[in-house]
């Protein structure tokens, strides 16, 4: 879409291509971005992934002039109503044909809306939650009181006030995963999918943060809290009520072990236990020596 068919004339400076509200934490094309100092604006131009810049009237000429160009004496405030009026008009859809196969298998008082994609031999619980722009593989089981898409909490804030957020994103889950009863996955509030890989389990009462990448072959034990943001690799095991900080990442094979509390990247095959978590082998010496 171009800038001029969303946009009041007198903020917009030079016209240019979006598609998607920009978001550090997932690479979208065309992207619309703000920036309030000079040093912002360097990286924006740099960044392949922006393609129009909301900024202030003095720091204009900053930006490169390949970009769409917006002017505001309140880049952040006109960036996030740009954004929800975007939802609100539909240009941020990321489910766009809706189906449901016929094989699939919904409780009756399963709450499924009408903007979602779900698979062959799916089977829906009672009481379960499927909200818009959610795709469910085919052969995935989705337990009863589940809750897939529900928002999650941006800490947003205007002037020092809560700002209300659309929500453009989604939730897709691959092939062959299973979602155990209570479980809550969010979604983000920009226009890309929360992602749970295929073969993957996530357990009782989990809590899966907005905007998380979860790879293929995870198991995740009941009542964990994985913040927004968490990308974790393939073949990883997250243990019972352990807790995943916002934006890091869990590599490929590693283990964090039962209540364990991440607040650092976790490298590929580590294992990892404690609050705060880091290795589990020096973690059990120390807990011996301390016991003698």
């Amino acid at each position: 879409m171009r800038l001029s068919e969303v946009l009041d004339n007198e903020q917009l400076v030079r016209d240019g291509e979006i598609s998607s509200t920009y978001s550090p934490h997932y690479p979208t094309k065309q992207s619309i971005a703000y920036a309030t100092d000079a040093l912002a604006i360097e990286k924006l131009n740099k960044n392949a992934q922006v393609s129009a810049v909301i900024t202030k009237e003095d720091l204009i000429d900053l930006v490169a002039e390949d970009m769409g160009l917006i002017v505001s004496e309140d880049p952040q405030k006109c960036y996030y109503e740009l954004h929800n009026r975007l939802v609100r008009i539909e240009k941020l859809q990321l489910v766009t044909t809706a189906y449901i196969d016929e094989t699939a298998e919904i409780h009756s008082t399963a709450i499924v809306s009408p903007k979602v994609q779900i698979g062959k031999n799916v089977k829906i619980g009672a009481g379960t939650i499927i909200k818009d722009n959610t795709i469910i593989g085919d052969h995935c089981v989705i337990d009863d009181y589940v809750i897939i898409g529900s928002g999650g909490m941006q800490n947003t804030t205007v002037d020092g006030h809560v700002f209300f957020l659309e929500t453009a994103g989604g939730v897709k889950i691959e092939k062959n995963s299973h979602i155990l009863t209570g479980a809550i996955i969010q979604k983000p509030y920009h226009a890309f999918f929360t992602h749970v890989g295929a073969n993957t389990k996530i357990s009782n009462r989990c809590v899966i943060g907005h905007g998380s990448q979860i790879g293929a072959n995870v198991m995740i034990a009941g009542s964990c809290q994985i913040a927004g943001n968490v990308n974790i690799g393939n073949s990883v095991w997250i243990g019972p009520s352990s807790t995943i900080s916002d934006g890091l990442t869990i590599g490929n094979n590693a283990k964090v072990r039962l209540g364990s509390v991440v607040i650092n990247n976790v490298v590929d095959n580590a294992d990892v236990s404690g609050h705060f978590a880091y290795s589990h082998k020096r973690n059990m010496l120390n807990f011996l020596k301390a016991k003698k």
